[in-house]
């Protein structure tokens, strides 16, 4: 982020209401969590990998790349189908 970046949103600080500045304390607070959660298990990590208990460590993948979209289906639901087919 650029000095000039981090100064006009400093500026439009001063615009806010407090509800406002409420719901952006709390996103803040939720980011920075999660930064923390990040680094410590970074952390950790490094310490299996620099110890020898582990070679290497797969990457994992967070929830919002694992969503799927919903699809919709004509017909009869998929629940008696299953049952339908069965018989």
């Amino acid at each position: 982020m650029t000095q000039a970046t981090l100064i006009n949103l400093i500026s439009q600080l001063e615009t806010l209401e407090l509800e406002e500045l409420q719901k952006l304390s709390q996103a803040i607070k939720v980011r920075l969590n999660a930064i923390d959660e990040s680094d410590k298990l970074a952390g950790f990590y490094s310490s299996l990998l620099t110890s020898g208990l582990v070679s290497h460590i797969k990457q994992t993948y967070s929830q919002q790349q694992s969503r799927l979209s919903l699809i919709s289906v004509q017909g009869n639901p998929i629940s008696q189908t299953i049952i339908e087919e069965r018989r």
